[in-house]
């Protein structure tokens, strides 16, 4: 059985990848600040951050995305 992210071809594989990247990222901003960041919170910073770096490259995204 193969892992979800190869599953998912690989767009799928890099979303996971980034998904990774940024808990990583996020739990440790929040240790260093010395806070708790909610999972509600973490999702919507991750789509701000998505959306803002898909405007960075110029792509679009459709809204709601």
């Amino acid at each position: 059985v193969l892992p979800p992210a190869r599953r998912a071809g690989a767009g799928g594989a890099l979303r996971h990848g980034a998904e990774q990247v940024w808990k990583s990222f996020s739990q440790l901003r929040a240790a260093q600040e010395g806070w708790r960041v909610a999972p509600a919170s973490a999702e919507e910073v991750w789509k701000f951050f998505c959306h803002l770096r898909v405007a960075q490259e110029g792509w679009r995204v459709a809204p709601g995305s």
